[in-house]
C-alpha cells in the first residue's frame, strides 16, 4: 500500500489504507503521536512491537520512562489511552489500548528501566523470562541465531488460524481451577518465607500465566491438557523467581520506606493485631514495622492495664475491645 502511494503523483488519487489488517506490527522507532494514530486505525485490533533492547520502547513514550510505565500498565489492563493535542491538524485520539510487546535486555538494563516500577504496578505487569549464564559452560560452539523458516510457519499455521478465528468470551473451567490452585500454592510459598510482597506479586504472575494458558487452550482446539497446566505453572513460578532475584533489594528498600511512613503514623500497636493473636504474630508485627519494643514488656503492660487477657492452655492473647 505504501509503495503504491509512493508511485502515484502528488495530485493523483491514492488507494485507501487497507482496513482488514488483523495485526499491526509497530516499529520501535515510532513516535507517541504516530502510535496513537495506529491505535485509532486498528479499530480494536491488537498492535504489536518487538525490540532487541527494551530502551527502544521509550521511543513510543517520547523517551520518558514514567510515560512508558504508564503505557505498559494501561496495555496490560486494556483500558483507555491516548493523547490530546492543541492544534486542529495534530493527532488527538483516545482508544482502548490493545498492545502486545516483547523486549530483550540485559539484567542491568532490566533494573535500570523497571527499578522505579516496583511499587506502582509496572513490574508486576511485566512477565519475565531469562537465560542465566552458566559459569560452568565453556562450550566452544558458537551460538547460531536466525529466523524460523517456511517449514516452521506451515507447521504452526493451524494454531494461528484458531487464534484468528476465536471470537467472543471464551470460558475454560480447567484454567480457572488451575489459577485458583496456583495462587493458593504461591501464597503458601509467601507464608513460608514471611514475604507479603511475594504474595502480592504472585497475583498478577498467576494472571499473566492464565492468559498464556488460555491462548494455548484456544490454539490446541479448545482442549485443556496437563502440558498446558504444567507450562502455565512454570511461567508463573519462573516470573516470580526472576523478579525476586533481580529486584528483591529494591523492593525491600521501598517496603522499608513505606513501613517507616506507616510507623510514624501508628499510635497503638494493638491496632495492627487481630482480636486474638499469638506471641509470634506480635513478633512479626514488631519486625515488619521495625518497632524496637520488647514483646514481653508490651504484653506485660497490656495485661496490667486490662487491655488483653491470656489463655495459658491455648497460648492465645485476646484483646478487650472496650478498653483499647
Amino acid at each position: 500500500w505504501k509503495e503504491k502511494n509512493q508511485q502515484r503523483g502528488a495530485n493523483a488519487e491514492k488507494p485507501a489504507r487497507p482496513k482488514d489488517i488483523p495485526i499491526q506490527w509497530i516499529d520501535s522507532n515510532c513516535t507517541e503521536a504516530r502510535f496513537c494514530e495506529f491505535l485509532n486505525m486498528a479499530q480494536g485490533r491488537r498492535l504489536y512491537t518487538s525490540v532487541d533492547e527494551v530502551d527502544l520502547l521509550k521511543n513510543i513514550s517520547s523517551n520518558k520512562l514514567d510515560r512508558l510505565h504508564e503505557l505498559i500498565r494501561v496495555a496490560y489492563d486494556s483500558t483507555e489511552w491516548g493523547s490530546e493535542r492543541k492544534g486542529i491538524e495534530n493527532i488527538s485520539t483516545r482508544n482502548l489500548l490493545f498492545w502486545n510487546w516483547n523486549a530483550s535486555c540485559t539484567p542491568d538494563s532490566l533494573r535500570k528501566n523497571f527499578s522505579t516500577g516496583v511499587k506502582n504496578g509496572t513490574l508486576s505487569r511485566v512477565l519475565l523470562s531469562c537465560m542465566l549464564d552458566d559459569p560452568d559452560d565453556w562450550s566452544t560452539e558458537i551460538p547460531q541465531y536466525g529466523n524460523f523458516g517456511p517449514d516452521y510457519a506451515q507447521k504452526i499455521s493451524p494454531y494461528i488460524e484458531r487464534i484468528k478465528a476465536a471470537k467472543g468470551t471464551i470460558h475454560c473451567e480447567e484454567a480457572i481451577e488451575w489459577s485458583r490452585a496456583e495462587y493458593a500454592a504461591q501464597v503458601r510459598v509467601a507464608e513460608e518465607h514471611n514475604n507479603r510482597t511475594y504474595m502480592l506479586y504472585s497475583r498478577r504472575s498467576v494472571h499473566s500465566a492464565f492468559r498464556i494458558a488460555m491462548t494455548l487452550y484456544v490454539m490446541n482446539d479448545y482442549q485443556w491438557t496437563q502440558e498446558i497446566e504444567d507450562f502455565a505453572s512454570w511461567v508463573c513460578s519462573t516470573d516470580l523467581w526472576y523478579k525476586m532475584y533481580y529486584f528483591s533489594d529494591i523492593i525491600d528498600k521501598a517496603d522499608k520506606a513505606e513501613r517507616d511512613i506507616q510507623r510514624k503514623m501508628v499510635t497503638n500497636i494493638r491496632t495492627l493485631l487481630p482480636e486474638t493473636f499469638t506471641r509470634e504474630e506480635l513478633n512479626r508485627v514488631l519486625l515488619d514495622y521495625d518497632i524496637k519494643s520488647k514483646p514481653s514488656d508490651l504484653l506485660s503492660k497490656w495485661q496490667k492495664r486490662g487491655n488483653i487477657t491470656f489463655d495459658p492452655h491455648s497460648g492465645l492473647y485476646t484483646q478487650i475491645s472496650n478498653k483499647k
